[in-house]
């Protein structure tokens, strides 16, 4: 560390505040609010200048929420997937709920509000392992475990041309990222309108198109209680669907049964496997195709099974159609149910397929999978640019908190 810094616990540079949540039984605590109320979502900026969520004011002092200090860092402390742990610049008048925290220095000319934002902000991970992050997603930071961070504290003037210096560098990247995101989209759209094309110019040369229902058997998936004993086997969930077009049969999870495996419950390849329900409606229908199996394998109650009961279809050319986007937005439109989306054996009953001849079929899948494997080049690349840019951000904000900035 250069000579003249030192190192201080947030707590003890800092006041921490949180707020609290009116009663939801109280529609008069919500309905026509003007006051400004965070919750842990809209920390996802670097600047926070409005938000979605409204309070009144007889809601604010009916409840914990208080005006937070503007130009506090607010951090967020829990929530749902990369949430807990994300810190934002409050440039409003505005509360918060309980799940947020804003972080104000107590004198601006010993702390500087963004040289703690840049400091917090590059050491998101570290501050999400506070909790235990893995094996513990589910459990949040707190007011106590924040106050114990330590930060490197510079002079006034170090910390203002530190924070010049970052808000160039960074938002360089940030503009170098964001062109490299839109590649990455383009790379998809460009594939979808190929494969979109292959098929369109199959169906132009065949008149033969069925009912899933027609052609398929279906059966959800397995409800099951992992038990310390009794048959292992691998089972596909959710997560495993991604962008594979093939279940990852070497990469599955295995759970132990509570008895035995029905066969009716078994995958056999050929098999198609799609996401019957999840919170995230735009997974519904994703879909792939059994490769081979060297060992039993189940399939998860979030999935349903597609078993084709015809040779005159290959499952891979059923797996290319219910991977179109027509096709997955209308099975996603067609989820319902009352807690969760969820697709049903009627609705893909009901799907129009395409049956072309097999010559038809063997041709368009040759042509999609050079389409794919081009495909799979450029998202390489392009997730290869943006690693190297979050590297290069990660190591930029090292070395600024460690004196090394030139």
């Amino acid at each position: 560390m250069k000579p003249g810094w030192e190192v201080v616990k947030v707590g003890d540079v800092c006041e921490l505040n949180t707020g609290g949540t009116p009663s939801r039984a109280k529609p008069e605590y919500f309905e026509g609010g003007e006051i400004k109320w965070l919750v842990s979502g809209d920390v996802h900026q670097k600047e926070i200048f409005d938000c979605e969520g409204r309070i009144t004011k007889e809601g604010m002092n009916n409840s914990n929420a208080r005006y937070l200090p503007i130009n506090s860092i607010v951090i967020a402390l829990n929530g749902q997937g990369k949430t807990r742990g994300t810190v934002a610049i409050l440039r409003t008048m505005a509360t918060c709920n309980q799940s947020v925290v804003s972080i104000n220095p107590n004198s601006h000319s010993q702390l500087l509000p963004e040289y703690l934002y840049f400091n917090l902000h590059g050491r998101y991970k570290e501050i999400r392992h506070i909790t235990g992050d893995a094996g513990n997603e589910r459990r949040g930071l707190n007011m106590p475990l924040l106050r114990q961070i330590s930060i490197p504290l510079p002079p006034l003037e170090e910390q203002q041309r530190i924070v010049a210096i970052l808000n160039q560098a960074l938002e360089g990247l940030n503009r170098s990222r964001a062109n490299a995101e839109a590649n990455l989209q383009n790379a998809r759209d460009l594939f979808e309108a190929s494969v979109s094309a292959c098929l369109k110019n199959a169906e132009d040369n065949t008149d033969n198109r069925l009912k899933l229902g027609d052609i398929a058997s279906f059966r959800n998936g397995l409800n099951f209680s992992q038990s310390s004993k009794g048959q292992v086997v691998k089972i596909v969930g959710v997560g495993d669907f991604k962008d594979n077009f093939y279940v990852p049969v070497d990469d599955l999870s295995e759970i132990t049964l509570d008895g035995t495996l029905q066969q009716e419950d078994q995958l056999q390849a050929g098999d198609l496997v799609a996401v019957r329900s999840n919170g995230n409606k735009a997974l519904i229908g994703r879909t792939m195709v059994v490769p081979y199996l060297s060992e039993l394998a189940a399939f998860s109650g979030f999935t349903i099974r597609i078993r084709l009961n015809t040779d005159e279809l290959l499952p891979e050319y059923l797996c290319e159609q219910m991977k179109t986007k027509a096709m997955r937005e209308r099975m996603s439109a067609s989820g319902g149910g009352s807690n969760i989306s969820n697709l049903n054996q009627k609705m893909l009953a009901e799907l129009p397929i395409l049956v072309p001849e097999l010559t038809v079929q063997t041709s368009t899948l040759s042509q999609l999978e050079k389409i794919r494997s081009d495909l799979n080049i450029l998202l390489s690349s392009y997730r290869s640019k943006l690693q190297d840019l979050d590297d290069l951000r990660q190591s930029l904000l090292h070395k600024a908190f460690a004196g090394e900035l030139t």
